[in-house]
């Protein structure tokens, strides 16, 4: 598999699906919590930093010294597959859709992710890590990569309601698939506002929700 470091902040990894066209529709896969079920990583890096989960919410120097043995190699193994996710990468590929994942593991965690990847036969076509000295938040970084590839994204996988509803909005012909438990919880389209509410509210976007 070939690397591509960009100068937007991100790594890219070509998988086994061969290249990603840009008129191809793709849906977009996060790895934490949709691909992967890492939460015992994520107690092994609690439990190794000496912070409960409160302080992890309350403190950000607590929260930083978890995130560094987090999104390290050192636990990953625990990671297990979340077989839903199977399914929707399977039923996304019949419709004849690219499978792109996109997460905020920096590049640093490439070759191992990619070594669990092919464990659990995941296969993809394009894989998106964040660069190791990227420090922007989640939402900012996921929507720059978004942007800089200039796919035609119609649906998008993430545990973060935030990132999925700024993707929608963004990508107004796809579906938002949001992630809890190893479960789509929720499923968020773009609904475009009608004449009264462009009246009322015309800067609020209106989305059609389901579970």
């Amino acid at each position: 598999m070939a690397l591509a470091e960009q100068t937007a902040g991100f790594v890219i990894v070509k998988g086994t699906l061969g290249d990603l066209h840009r008129s191809q529709p793709a849906a977009v896969f996060d790895l934490d919590g949709v691909i992967f079920d890492s939460s015992e990583r994520f107690r092994k890096s609690l439990e190794e930093a000496g912070v409960s989960e409160d302080e992890f919410w309350n403190d950000p120097k607590k929260r930083a010294r978890v995130w560094s043995i987090f999104l390290s190699d050192k636990y990953i193994s625990l990671d297990r597959i979340i077989p839903e996710a199977l399914g929707h990468i399977t039923r996304a590929r019949m419709l004849g859709m690219g499978i792109v994942i996109l997460t905020g593991r920096p590049a640093k965690m490439i070759s191992k992710t990619l070594e669990m990847l092919n464990r659990y036969n995941v296969d993809f076509n394009i894989a998106i890590f964040r660069s190791d000295n990227n420090k922007s938040k989640d939402r900012d970084y996921k929507l720059n990569v978004l942007k800089t590839l200039n796919i035609d994204v119609r649906e998008i996988h993430d545990d973060v309601d935030d990132i999925v509803i700024s993707a929608v909005d963004l990508f107004r012909n796809a579906t938002g698939y949001i992630w809890s438990d190893g479960r789509v919880v929720k499923t968020i389209t773009f609904q475009p506002p009608s004449r009264s509410s462009k009246q009322s509210s015309p800067s609020k976007n209106v989305y059609a929700s389901s579970i």
